[in-house]
């Protein structure tokens, strides 16, 4: 990547990374409806250049040991379905994580923040909020997933996950002259960012007992709770930090092969309460003495109509 600054110099910036990946695992079936397993796998996440983040443009790679194990089983008989359940333990060394930057306005800039020589950089310097590998993290949780048949025609799902997050270290990496301060995006020993601890989903399909000759009808919907929980760091948006609870409502209802032909129509809603929340806040506080966000899609609905060609 090649940066022209204001004195028409160019910047060449290069980041070349390779590192090993494998996964281990060993299954065992007990009967023929169930399965037990474990796997141990590495993980790797290349590194990046970001040309907006200047001082810091260069993150290098991230590494990840992550070790599972679980159970899949199934049930037969008068009410159908399946039950998944699996552990998991995720260690993360070198991890990339978002710091906020505060601009170093010089000696008449905010004496809260301190100043670090005599320019004012505001203005010059764009506000940033760089990747480094500052961190050490572990996360564990469990995850659920199952489904029943209760009588003809119903069907229901229900997911759930409870994920359990903390950052071990974080090591802020030197300060560039053109900041006051950088901050981790969460404190040691919080949580990660975007990290809710409990997710719950629970979807039912009813499918009308038509003939074949008319067609499958069926309708459903879907729930999803998910816990409110930390976006960023508090100092880099005070008011926005903490992402409010969400209670999803989405809808559908589906005709396939209408009257024997081929053709399906199908009905859709999202966010059927139009539920309104910021899903990311953008962390201007420090910088203009305000703050705002991204937001969630609002309530959305259409119709799709496909057309099959050929057997």
């Amino acid at each position: 990547m090649i940066v022209p600054d204001s004195n028409n110099c160019d910047q060449t910036l290069k980041l070349t990374s390779n590192r090993p990946t494998w996964l281990i695992g060993v299954d065992y079936k007990p009967t023929d409806d169930m399965l037990l397993y474990a796997k141990w796998a590495r993980g790797y996440r290349m590194g990046s250049i970001t040309n907006n983040s200047i001082g810091l443009e260069i993150v290098n790679p991230e590494k990840v040991d992550t070790y599972e194990i679980g159970m899949k089983t199934s049930f037969r008989g008068a009410v159908p379905g399946y039950f998944n359940v699996a552990a998991f333990y995720n260690d993360f060394r070198d991890q990339q994580l978002t710091v906020n930057s505060l601009i170093n306005r010089g000696p008449n800039g905010d004496p809260a923040a301190g100043h670090r020589g005599s320019i004012d950089y505001s203005g010059i310097i764009p506000p940033a909020s760089p990747n480094v590998n500052a961190g050490k993290s572990r996360m564990w949780g469990i995850e659920v997933d199952a489904a029943v048949k209760p009588f003809r025609g119903l069907s229901i799902d229900v997911g759930y996950t409870y994920l359990n997050t903390k950052l071990l270290e974080f090591t802020a990496p030197p300060v560039p002259i053109y900041y006051a301060q950088l901050f981790s995006a969460t404190d040691k020993g919080g949580p990660l960012p975007l990290s809710p601890k409990n997710r719950v989903t629970v979807t039912g399909t009813y499918t009308l007992p038509l003939d074949e000759s008319i067609g499958r009808i069926s309708f459903g919907a879907t729930f999803t709770h998910t816990d409110a929980n930390p976006a960023t760091s508090q100092q880099a948006s005070p008011l926005l930090y903490q992402i409010k609870k969400s209670d999803m409502l989405n809808l559908n209802a589906s005709w396939n092969s209408v009257m024997g032909m081929p053709v399906d129509l199908a009905f859709f809603m999202t966010n059927v309460t139009n539920e309104a929340r910021i899903v990311f806040p953008t962390q201007s506080w420090a910088t203009f003495g305000g703050d705002g966000g991204h937001v969630n899609e609002p309530r959305t609905w259409g119709f799709r109509l496909k057309y099959r060609f050929g057997d």
